[in-house]
Formats: structure tokens, sequence, C-alpha cells
């Protein structure tokens, strides 16, 4: 799902000196599910299980669930865990990604 409230809401608060408690907001969010999902697949991460693979993303991203949106943040938010949990063993942790559409 797809919804921009949180960040319009961080971006207010963080904008305007008033604290959160202080003010009211009220927002209409219209969630959009992804028009595409991809299963993803790693084919270079030799250094880990699946089921590590699967555990890391999943206990970082809590919508995880094996397959992405095409578009969106949570492709490039995958890299970013992918990369932490290359780096904590050490290795190089420099992440590329490729789509492959079906």
């Amino acid at each position: 799902m797809v919804c921009s409230c949180l960040a319009m809401a961080k971006r207010l608060f963080s904008v305007n000196s008033a604290s959160p408690r202080s003010m009211a907001v009220q927002a209409d969010c219209d969630l959009v599910d992804a028009k595409q999902f991809l299963s993803a697949s790693f084919e270079n991460f030799v250094w880990f299980t699946p089921a590590e693979l699967q555990a890391a993303l999943h206990n970082a991203l809590s919508l995880y669930n094996g397959i992405l949106p095409a578009s969106g943040a949570m492709p490039d938010d995958v890299v970013a865990v992918l990369s932490k949990l290359l780096a904590s063993r050490n290795l190089p942790n420099q992440v590329s990604t490729e789509k492959i559409l079906p």
C-alpha cells in the first residue's frame, strides 16, 4: 500500500514550531495497492541462507513477504537492509538491483 500521510505529517511538524500535541491535524489518505508486484530473489548473497535473508528482511520491514511492488520506496528499503546485513559481516556492502518483469 502507498500512503504519504505519515511523511506529510512529519514535514508539517518539522517546519512548524508547534508541537504535535498542541496542534490538531486532519488528513484524508487514499490507500492504493501497487499495480504490479515482483518476486524478490537474491542471486549473489552466498554468505546467507535464503531463510536468513528472508528473516532479516521481514524483521526490518514488517510488510516484506518475498514480493515487492514494482514502484515505490520498498525496493530501496530492501537494498538498505541488505547493505546493512553485508556490513554486519564486514563484507562489501554495495547492493544493486535489477527489475525483471514477468
